[in-house]
């Protein structure tokens, strides 16, 4: 395994991070305002440039902000600090050392004292009111909390059993006296403040309300350590704001359902973002708290600032930015979640997200969010964006998806979701959709997302997809990127497509499709990359193919791997000088390497392993200065390698070996070369001609210090994987491979 820098498809570096939003690629402006990346923000960035950025290289809709390194590196560094923030932040925060008001810190604490006392009686009176609030229902016209999810009703008719008040009382801590006193001293502080704006009055108050209107159910509330439990104390006794608990009116004939229903509204936005808080590791597992909790501010402020890739501004966290949502008063509804990418977020979504029903985008990425996507999630009719790549999500799509009517963007990448995918049949509002490296199964026909007009970016890559390869996307008015790479899917390709310029990523490497490559691939007039390497094509890279793939603006072109008759070295290369890397490794091509190849001289990466070719290297080879990785391996070269390849002064990846080159590569070529770079050869000592271990000659002379790979000709190969370029192209900030990675395919032949 060799690894390096990642690059885009253009040549850009891209890292594996990533801005999420909720444009469309290409709108600069709005990128500023909404396109979070969390690569600037956090320190990923570019690596290499290119001349050539014309094409992918605007910023994602919505994708997975992934660090710089390899994420597994990433898990790892947060579990070693995990039992380090778990001891030194509590899982509950201490009331009194949160921002609050200091005229009121003394007698809080004393009051806290008092609400002992008093809570027993409380209790049983609230749970009085709660069997008389069931019998009027949810107001006393039987409607439901406009603003407020209806999704768990159910849920709060099965919690009518559940344990009465009186039965559960508040955290360790929250009752405690801070400064050490016993509880002997005089009580009377405050007599005028009634016992129900206590706080154990205010916990048990909150907790009916919560239970008669289903915003949480009593056996989360009653779980010690629970979100919910955590949530309920922090509003109730440790937010210095003091958000008035909806009133249940005791003493006086009124119900909850005439009660001010924007305050009951902004007493549960605020509890369902703490409860989100709790439930995704905050304050134990998160790098920073992004202003969550602060009791002095309103919770349309938790969250900071953080700077763009194009130096813009943009903030991460809880965001309220829809004028129309506000009331009179100027409080706003919560629109949008952003949490940068490694920020910590472990645990699962509550059903509680679902009450914050203004929301248009959720992105939080690059985590250990586990558990099923709650069915909650559906009933955020306003929701354009979902985005949760690179995290532990498992279970099905839920079906009630097909009821959001905006959901325009669905990043749920690099997850365990499994079963099928029929539930995107029935959202025809999607735009961009990463659902790669799941365990999705399903089978791909002609009716598969056939009327998503508006389709821009499709990958399903990394599945379990069978069926073939549908018509209809090759004559979609709008899709720009399709990627169903390593999948199950069969059959040969259409062999009509109508000319159409708007697609112009096509990955369909790592399948088991069939028949001769197209001519109608010609028609595709957009099309800049195109990989349809290691599958099982047949025929020839012909005039027809040949001629057909020449006309298109092709950047990338990976045709190896597959089951062609014997041919020569195409002739239709020659004019595709605008290739950037080619492939046609396994591609049964024999005779020389045309000296015409220097026409090519953009390359970056040529990999020509595993075929038939003979003679010498031409020394044209040499012109190609902007190569990177070159691959000569397991074929039938002879003569010397030419002095000429030490004109390649950036190669990272030389291979040689498997040949029947001579010379030597010490007194030209290794001097020019990189103490990074990577070359094998046949250069250890020969024993297949019957000379004692160590006593034969080489066949070529290369210092171990250059050759870090010395094979003997002859003999058992040292070289035999087959080695790919990583051809798996990811979604990040825009789509990349990282073309400095090299991975041994067992499945080459």
């Amino acid at each position: 395994m060799m690894s390096g820098e990642s690059s885009s498809i253009e040549g850009r570096g891209a890292s594996s991070s990533s801005s999420n939003s909720v444009i469309p690629a290409g709108n600069a402006e709005e990128e500023d305002r909404r396109g979070h990346s969390s690569s600037a923000v956090d320190g990923g960035g570019s690596g290499g440039g290119s001349e050539d950025e014309d094409h992918f290289d605007q910023e994602s809709p919505s994708s997975s902000s992934a660090p710089p390194g390899d994420v597994d590196d990433v898990v790892q560094e947060e579990d070693e600090d995990d039992e380090y923030d778990a001891n030194r932040l509590s899982q509950l925060p201490d009331p009194d050392t949160l921002p609050r008001d200091s005229a009121r810190a003394k007698k809080l604490r004393d009051r806290k004292r008092r609400a002992c006392l008093a809570a027993a009686g409380l209790a049983i009176a609230c749970a009085a009111v709660v069997v008389t609030t069931s019998y009027f229902g949810p107001d006393d016209a039987g409607r439901n909390i406009p603003g407020l999810s209806s999704s768990s009703s159910a849920a709060a008719d099965a919690d009518a059993d559940a344990e009465p008040a009186e039965s559960w009382t508040p955290a360790p801590g929250y009752y405690d006296d801070d400064d050490g006193d016993s509880g002997d001293e005089d009580d009377s502080v405050d007599d005028d403040d009634s016992v129900d704006d206590d706080d154990a009055a205010r916990l048990i108050e909150a907790r009916a309300f919560m239970i008669q209107y289903g915003i949480s159910s009593a056996s989360d509330l009653d779980s010690t350590g629970s979100p919910q439990r955590l949530a309920l104390e922090w509003i109730c006794a440790a937010d210095s704001s003091r958000i008035p608990v909806p009133r249940n009116h005791l003493g006086s004939d009124d119900t909850w359902g005439v009660v001010d229903l924007t305050a009951m509204m902004q007493f549960v936005q605020r509890y369902s973002v703490a409860v989100l808080y709790y439930a995704l590791g905050g304050p134990a597992q998160w790098k920073t708290s992004l202003n969550f909790l602060r009791g002095d501010s309103y919770e349309c402020d938790w969250n900071e600032p953080y700077e763009t890739r194009s130096g813009g501004k943009v903030d991460l966290g809880v965001v309220c930015d829809d004028p129309t949502a506000a009331d009179e008063n100027g409080w706003n509804r919560v629109t949008r979640i952003w949490i940068p990418w490694d920020h910590g977020l472990q645990g699962v979504l509550p059903p509680e997200i679902r009450h914050l029903t203004h929301l248009t985008s959720i992105s939080m990425a690059y985590g250990r969010i586990s558990g099923d996507i709650p069915a909650g999630v559906c009933d955020l009719k306003k929701l354009e964006e979902l985005s949760l790549s690179n995290n532990l999500v498992g279970g099905a799509l839920p079906p009630c998806m097909t009821q959001m009517p905006e959901l325009r963007i669905l990043a749920l990448d690099d997850n365990l979701l499994t079963g099928d995918l029929d539930v995107l049949n029935g959202i025809p509002t999607l735009r961009y959709v990463y659902l790669e490296d799941n365990g999705f199964e399903h089978t791909v026909d002609d009716d598969f997302m056939n009327g998503h007009e508006g389709l821009v970016h499709l990958d399903l890559s990394d599945n379990a997809l069978n069926g073939g390869a549908p018509s209809h996307f090759f004559s979609h008015p709008a899709l720009r990127v399709l990627d169903l790479h390593d999948n199950e899917l069969t059959g040969p390709l259409p062999d009509a497509m109508p000319e159409q310029s708007a697609l112009e990523f096509l990955a369909l490497h790592k399948n088991d499709l069939n028949g001769p490559i197209p001519p109608a691939l010609g028609n595709l007039k957009g099309l800049v990359y195109l990989d349809l390497a290691h599958n099982q094509f047949t025929g020839d890279l012909g005039a027809a193919t040949g001629q057909a793939l020449a006309s298109l603006p092709l950047k990338y072109l990976f045709l190896g791997g597959n089951d062609y008759d014997s041919q020569p070295f195409p002739p239709f290369l020659l004019f595709m000088p605008g290739l950037l890397e080619l492939s046609l490794k396994d591609s049964n091509v024999t005779g020389p390497i045309p000296e015409w190849i220097n026409a090519l001289d953009r390359l970056y990466l040529l990999d020509l392993d595993g075929n038939e070719l003979v003679n010498s290297i031409p020394s044209q080879l040499g012109d190609l200065t902007r190569l990177n990785y070159l691959l000569l391996n397991r074929n039938r070269l002879t003569g010397e390698v030419p002095s000429s390849v030490a004109n390649l002064t950036e190669l990272r990846l030389l291979l040689l070996d498997d040949n029947s080159l001579s010379g030597s590569l010490d007194d030209a070529v290794c001097p020019a070369l990189s103490n990074d770079t990577e070359v094998a050869a046949d250069c250890a000592p020969r024993t297949s001609d019957g000379a004692a271990t160590g006593a034969g000659a080489p066949e070529i002379m290369c210092d171990p210090g250059c050759c870090r790979i010395c094979c003997e000709d002859g003999g058992e190969p040292c070289n035999d994987d087959r080695w790919i370029a990583n051809n798996d192209p990811i979604w990040e900030h825009r789509y990349g491979r990282d073309r400095v990675t090299f991975e041994d395919d067992d499945d080459a032949n």
